[in-house]
C-alpha cells in the first residue's frame, strides 16, 4: 500500500517559515528566529486595565461589530445588549451559512471539497461552563448585515510544562474571501485580544485569562509545535472514486480487505460502552492524569467533560471501557463531513477525526494498550460508516499509525501561544486538541 497521501492538505499553503509577519511585530510572541532558544515558560506581557483599549477598534464606515451568545439562542432573545453595546442579533443559522461558505475548502484531484461545520458542532465549540458571549464576535455590513468576518474565543485551563493557566482557545477565524487583503483578519484578533486583556484585568468575573492558544495552517510568529495530519481509510472504494486514496496495484476486492476492521478487536481489551454522565469524576480524573505527562495539555472539569463527552452531544462519540466493574480506558473522537463538488456519484466525505484518549500510564505495554484502543475507534468509526479517520501525529499517535494502516498526508497544523512562552516541543509532546 501506499503510504503517503498526495493532495490531502486540510490546511491552508504553507508560507515561508523565514518570513516575518509585520503584524505581529509589536505583540507579545515569540518571533520565528528567537523561537528555537527558549528554555523557559513565563507570562510575557500583563498591561494594566488603564492601559487597555477601553473600547472596540474602529471600522470602516457602513460597517459594525456583532457577538452572538448561544444562551440567548436557546430562550430565543435576541434583543440584549453586550457590556459594549454590541448587537446579539445575528443568529446560529447565519453564522454555520458563512462558515460553510468561506471557512475551509480544498481541492483533491480535481475535486473541490467543503468542510461542514453543523449547528450541533458550532455550538458545541462555543459551549462552555465559563462561557464568555464577549469573545465571540464578528464584522458585519450594516444596509445588508451581510457577515464579513467571524472569530471566537473560548476558556480553557491549559498546561505548560507543567504551569497551569488559563488561555483563551482562539478558532474560527473566518473572513469572506471578497475581503481578504483589507486587513480584516488582524482586526479580529486585535479586537477579541483587546476583549481576553480586559477581561483578565477584570476582577469582577471569573475570567481572569492570560493570553490564548491557537492553531493554523499556515506559518505564523512561535511555533510551539508542528504536527502532521494522517489518514486511514475506511471505506477505500470511494476514497479512490474520489481520489482521495492513491490507486492501489493490488484489486479492489483485495483493498477493501485489507482496510476492513475485524469487529473482535471491540471486546479485546473490555466491555466496550458509551460514556454516561455517572462515568464524569472518574473519566474526568483518568483523561486530566493521562494528559498531563504532555508538554502542552489541557486539563478538564467534570462539568467541561460532560459538556465535551457526554451523552447529550452528538458530536463527539465517546467510550469508556470497564473491567470488572472499574473503568480502565477512555475513548473518543468526532466527525466533520465535507461536501463534494464536480464528483457524478458523491456528494459527501463523511470524516472521522481522532480525539482524546486515556489509559493507566503506569502499564508496561501502554504503546501497545494505546494502539488498541485506536484500533477500536477505528472499528467504531467504519461501523458508523465514515470514509476515512483523521489523526494528528500528536500524543503517542506516531508509534502506532504504520501498523494500523494511516498513511501520512499533506496537511500540517502548527500550535501557537500569544502572551506566553515556553520551549517548542514535538508532536508527541502536545496534549491538547482543538476542532
Amino acid at each position: 500500500m501506499k503510504p503517503v497521501y498526495k493532495g490531502l492538505d486540510l490546511s491552508k499553503k504553507i508560507k515561508d517559515p523565514k518570513r516575518e509577519h509585520p503584524f505581529w511585530a509589536d505583540k507579545p510572541v515569540i518571533s520565528t528566529k528567537d523561537a528555537s532558544h527558549i528554555t523557559e515558560v513565563k507570562q510575557m506581557n500583563a498591561p494594566t486595565l488603564e492601559e487597555l483599549r477601553p473600547n472596540p477598534y474602529d471600522l470602516p464606515e457602513g460597517y459594525q461589530w456583532f457577538n452572538i451568545d448561544i444562551r440567548l439562542i436557546k430562550s430565543d432573545n435576541v434583543n440584549a445588549k453586550s457590556d459594549v453595546d454590541i448587537k446579539f442579533d445575528v443568529n446560529i443559522e447565519m453564522i454555520y451559512k458563512f462558515l460553510y461558505e468561506h471557512y475551509v475548502t480544498y481541492n483533491v484531484g480535481g475535486l473541490q471539497f467543503q468542510l461542514e461545520y453543523s449547528i450541533d458542532t458550532i455550538l458545541w465549540i462555543l459551549s462552555h461552563t465559563e462561557y464568555n458571549p464577549e469573545l465571540h464576535l464578528g464584522i458585519r455590513q450594516i444596509s445588508s448585515q451581510k457577515i464579513i468576518g467571524f472569530i471566537t474565543g473560548t476558556p480553557s485551563i491549559i498546561k505548560l510544562y507543567g504551569n497551569t493557566c488559563k488561555l483563551a482557545e482562539i478558532n474560527l477565524l473566518c473572513v469572506d474571501p471578497s475581503y481578504r487583503g483589507k486587513s480584516l483578519a488582524p482586526i479580529l484578533i486585535k479586537e477579541v485580544t483587546r476583549r481576553i486583556e480586559i477581561k483578565s484585568n477584570d476582577k469582577s468575573h471569573n475570567l481572569l485569562y492570560s493570553g490564548a492558544i491557537y492553531t493554523a495552517g499556515i506559518i505564523l510568529p512561535n511555533i510551539t509545535c508542528s504536527a502532521t495530519w494522517h489518514h486511514r481509510p475506511l471505506n477505500p472504494k470511494k476514497l479512490i472514486d474520489i481520489n482521495f486514496m492513491p490507486k492501489q496495484k493490488l484489486a479492489l476486492k483485495s483493498v477493501i480487505k485489507i482496510h476492513t476492521i475485524d469487529s473482535k478487536i471491540k471486546s479485546k481489551l473490555g466491555k466496550l460502552r458509551i460514556v454516561s454522565i455517572v462515568d464524569a469524576p472518574t473519566c474526568c480524573a483518568l483523561l486530566n492524569e493521562f494528559l498531563s505527562a504532555y508538554h502542552i495539555s489541557v486539563e478538564f472539569s467534570e462539568i467541561e467533560f460532560i459538556q465535551r463527552f457526554g451523552p447529550a452531544t452528538s458530536v463527539v462519540k465517546a467510550y469508556v471501557i470497564e473491567n470488572k466493574g472499574v473503568i480502565t480506558d477512555f475513548i473518543s473522537f468526532y466527525g466533520l463531513p465535507s461536501k463534494i463538488h464536480g464528483h457524478k456519484h458523491h456528494q459527501v466525505l463523511n470524516t472521522a477525526y481522532g480525539y482524546y484518549m486515556a489509559t493507566d500510564r503506569k502499564n508496561p505495554k501502554l504503546e501497545e494498550r494505546l494502539k488498541d484502543l485506536m484500533h477500536i475507534a477505528l472499528c467504531l468509526a467504519q461501523e458508523m460508516k465514515f470514509d476515512v479517520f483523521n489523526c494528528l501525529n500528536i500524543m503517542e499517535n506516531e508509534s502506532f499509525m504504520k501498523d494500523l494502516k494511516f498513511g501520512v498526508g499533506d496537511g500540517t497544523l502548527q500550535y501557537h501561544l500569544y502572551n506566553w512562552q515556553c520551549p517548542s516541543t514535538k508532536p508527541a509532546g502536545i496534549g491538547f486538541f482543538m476542532i
